[in-house]
């Protein structure tokens, strides 16, 4: 891949060579989009909704309400089905949750860049590697996209931004812009996956 085409003006080990992964995992076909201020790939997909009203809980579903996910019989959410999609394909991949986490469920699909000081979970969400969350950081204490994925044998990381009805958040845009301008996020690293319940 030419420089050029990373989208960052420096070479990196780090880089997929295209978008081949989402269509691996699928989420493709990918089209150019926008993201706030930013040109981002943006990709379609769908899951089954969730039969049945849940209380809103932050600590247990987020407060997803109406956007939860019937995956199999059990509950879940769309970043948790992301997940699910690339480990299935052999990446590595974890949500960068900032709720939910009194799930025992959904807890082993999470990921923190920074063990709390203090927890009060009896298993505590894991810890992402040290290289991956100095490059969490890097473009911030917070706005991380939702799901960071990477394959050690090809060298390369991802990002995966969740977007459901009615969703139009753009809190990950400082974070994916600091990123660009530290030279650590390449245009085919980012995905804003747009998603509808069926």
């Amino acid at each position: 891949m030419t420089r050029q085409e990373n989208g960052t003006g420096a070479a990196s080990s780090l880089y997929p060579a295209g978008t081949e992964w989402l269509a691996d995992v699928g989420l493709g076909p990918p089209h150019r989009g926008t993201f706030g201020d930013l040109r981002v790939w943006v990709a379609e997909t769908t899951f089954p909704a969730w039969p049945v009203a849940e209380a809103r809980d932050l600590s247990l579903n987020c407060q997803k309400g109406p956007n939860l996910i019937n995956h199999r019989g059990v509950l879940s959410c769309a970043e948790i089905e992301i997940v699910r999609r690339l480990r299935r394909t052999g990446w590595k991949a974890g949500w960068l949750a900032t709720c939910g986490k009194r799930n025992p469920v959904w807890r082993g699909f999470m990921y923190t860049p920074m063990a709390p000081k203090r927890s009060v979970l009896d298993v505590p969400i894991k810890v992402l590697p040290p290289d991956l969350a100095a490059l969490v950081l890097r473009g911030g204490p917070s706005g991380w996209p939702d799901v960071i994925a990477w394959d050690e044998s090809r060298g390369q990381v991802v990002f995966v931004e969740a977007k459901g009805p009615g969703d139009v958040g753009t809190n990950q845009v400082p974070w994916i812009a600091q990123m660009r301008r530290a030279r650590r996020l390449g245009v085919n690293q980012f995905v804003r996956v747009d998603w509808t319940l069926r």
